[in-house]
Parts: C-alpha cells; sequence; structure tokens
C-alpha cells in the first residue's frame, strides 16, 4: 500500500493544484467573507500549506478555505510545498534502478513551492459637504481613521467645488469621519460619524454646514 501511494506521488508529481498562482481577493473580514478554493487536478493532498499574513486556512481534501480577520495584514501571500519545511534539508534513503541503496539530502530549492497571493477587494468613501439650502461648500476638511479614538488616521481630505471629496483603496470595514475645518462663516461640528464601507463599493456619506449652532446640538 505505502509503495502504490508513492508511486502515484511520483506520477503526478508535475501536477500543480488547478488553482497555482492565482491572486485570491477577499471582499471582507471574518469566516462569513470566506473564500473556498477547489483543485480540480485532484493533488491538493499532496501539498503542505504556510502562510505570511495571519491567514485563517482550511485545508479539507482538494478544497482550501481561507478568510481574514479584522486588523491583519490585507495583502499576503500562501506558501503550497510538496515537502514539508520541517525536511527539507534532511537526508533520504531510497533504492536506485540498480537496486542500491542511496543517500540523498533535499535542500530547500529542490522542494516545488506554489506562491497563491491574497489581497483585499478595496471600497471608496465620498463625502458630500452642503449648507442649510443644498448648496456644495468647498474648502471643508476631514479626518478618517479606522479607530474611534480617530487614532492613527488615515489621512485627511478637503471637499473641492463641487462640495465633494472621494476617498479610495479604504478597507471593506467601518470607518470613522471627523469635521477638523470648515470656512467661514460655518460651524465647525467635532462630532465622530461612523460609515460601514464594502469591498468594491463607494459609500455616500452627506453632511451639512450651518451658520449657526447644528439643530442635533
Amino acid at each position: 500500500e505505502k509503495v502504490r501511494v508513492i508511486q502515484d506521488r511520483v506520477a503526478r508529481a508535475d501536477i500543480q493544484p488547478s488553482f497555482a498562482k492565482e491572486t485570491l481577493t477577499l471582499t471582507g473580514y471574518g469566516k462569513e467573507h470566506a473564500v473556498t478554493l477547489t483543485d480540480h487536478n485532484n493533488v491538493l493532498t499532496d501539498y503542505h500549506v504556510y502562510d505570511d499574513g495571519g491567514y485563517h486556512i482550511e485545508k479539507k481534501g482538494d478544497t482550501l478555505t481561507i478568510w481574514l480577520d479584522a486588523g491583519r495584514q490585507t495583502e499576503g501571500s500562501i506558501i503550497l510545498d510538496r515537502i514539508p519545511r520541517e525536511s527539507q534539508g534532511t537526508s533520504v534513503v531510497y533504492v536506485n534502478a540498480q537496486d542500491r541503496q542511496k543517500l540523498m539530502r533535499i535542500y530547500p530549492q529542490d522542494a516545488e513551492s506554489i506562491q497563491l497571493n491574497v489581497k483585499m477587494a478595496p471600497a471608496s468613501l465620498r463625502i458630500c459637504k452642503q449648507n442649510e439650502d443644498g448648496r456644495p461648500v468647498a474648502g471643508a476638511v476631514f479626518a478618517l481613521s479606522y479607530q474611534e479614538d480617530m487614532s492613527d488616521r488615515i489621512g485627511t481630505f478637503e471637499t473641492d467645488a463641487s462640495g465633494y471629496v472621494e476617498i479610495p483603496q479604504l478597507l471593506p470595514r467601518p470607518v470613522y469621519i471627523k469635521e477638523i475645518f470648515v470656512p467661514e462663516p460655518y460651524i465647525l461640528d467635532e462630532t465622530v460619524e461612523k460609515a460601514e464601507l464594502h469591498a468594491n463599493d463607494t459609500v455616500v456619506y452627506t453632511c451639512l454646514l450651518y451658520t449657526s449652532p447644528s439643530p442635533r446640538d
């Protein structure tokens, strides 16, 4: 039985998983946004899985399920090795065609590796600033952060003549918005607001400027 297993693996040594070298795009955080890849070449069981991005990886038969928790890096790679890393650099005894015992040392460069790149699909936020009459306001400045206390700011962004500013390439997760400057004669409102962002989508956040205290104050 062991000989048959070895012979089968040798026979398919040049066959890679059908999803080899693909770029995998996640659309959100958590297992509910997990992506499952299926190896239609039926060789995934021959590979050992490693990653450098803190991904959750479940390998079952010919399927590989991957997801990422919020707060982890958004780009990385998953490595599939035919030879486990702990065995690379070790010696292997085998019998050659002349029925003689030989010693072979396996080096890392001898181990076939497949790199599967992983990235997070981006989201966009469009801020619309208007006055009490619904007219656009240019020159209003906002700070963005993924943290509710506004630490580790993503950056600051200023509305243009149309009253808009669009921020692309954000993560598909909640983002916090704080007004930090408004032109005269408007009154600054430093309330921190929250917007839920979604992958491959643009969320529009509209806020009003007042020349007297806001009705919600």
